[in-house]
């Protein structure tokens, strides 16, 4: 229960009068320039993420992958970094930024057996004030698949490439690409 003594802010206001109503709109209209600079902030980002310049190229293989039904094949593909910019390896070595992460999933009639993404390089990223594993130019990535014995036709590996993108003065937020590997199982 609030004490007697104790002014409310409505009697506070009563009490200020007119003294406090510039103070208030003034503590207003900052508030409102915040929240506006926020937004574009936010928008700029979002726009700059999904807009035509992306910071990672994936570079399929240039052909649909040939795999013999009952047997193994492996591959290699490509994801081009735009100069100036770095992608983290999978042990970052810097707190709270998201690693590259590359998943892929066969269909009923392959199977993904391994990726191996190549070894990151271990650079001082002037961004962040840190030494950092990271991929810079070019990311090789080599993939073993098996086909089913009784596999046959055209298949589609899907993948999800997971990155967080910096510069040496900004980085982006994490985000991810998706991208499918055409597959063709002969008999």
């Amino acid at each position: 229960m609030r004490s007697s003594s104790t002014p409310s802010v409505s009697t506070v206001q009563a009490a200020q009068g007119a003294s406090l109503r510039p103070r208030t709109q003034t503590v207003r209209n900052v508030a409102q320039m915040c929240v506006a600079v926020a937004l574009l902030l936010c928008v700029g980002t979002s726009r700059a993420l999904a807009g035509p310049h992306q910071v990672v190229t994936i570079i399929p293989p240039s052909h649909p992958v040939h795999v013999q039904a009952g047997h193994s094949a492996i591959f290699t593909m490509h994801f081009r970094v735009d100069r100036g910019w770095h992608i983290f390896g999978p042990k970052p070595l810097v707190p709270g930024v998201r690693p590259a992460v590359l998943s892929l999933t066969g269909t009923k009639a392959t199977k993904v057996l391994f990726v191996d993404m190549q070894k990151a390089r271990k650079v001082y990223v002037k961004a962040l004030s840190h030494d950092a594993n990271v991929y810079i130019n070019t990311v090789t990535v080599t993939v073993k698949l098996l086909a089913a014995k009784t596999a046959a036709g055209l298949q589609k590996l899907t993948g999800h490439f997971s990155f967080q993108a910096c510069s040496d003065r900004q980085c982006r937020m994490p985000t991810t690409i998706n991208f499918t590997v055409p597959l063709q199982v002969t008999r």
